[in-house]
């Protein structure tokens, strides 16, 4: 994970989480920050643990606004 990049330190990047896979290296998912605005503004967002069950269900801890987000696979 990634939660230090914004679009001004790295122009054109997307603050998300990106899934992919470990056996080719391909990228499967993307899951979007949920706190876009607020990260431009002050970085509290952002995930800095995941992982993943069995199911394909995305467990993500959110340091700044001290969150764990749940994100089911549809």
């Amino acid at each position: 994970s990634d939660s230090h990049s914004n679009s001004t330190v790295n122009p054109g990047y997307t603050r998300g989480i990106t899934v992919g896979s470990a056996k080719d290296g391909s990228i499967k998912y993307f899951i979007p920050d949920p706190d876009l605005a607020q990260a431009e503004v002050n970085r509290i967002s952002g995930a800095s643990g995941i992982v993943a069950d069995a199911k394909g269900t995305i467990y993500a801890a959110d340091v700044g606004p001290h969150k764990l987000r749940k994100y089911v696979l549809k």
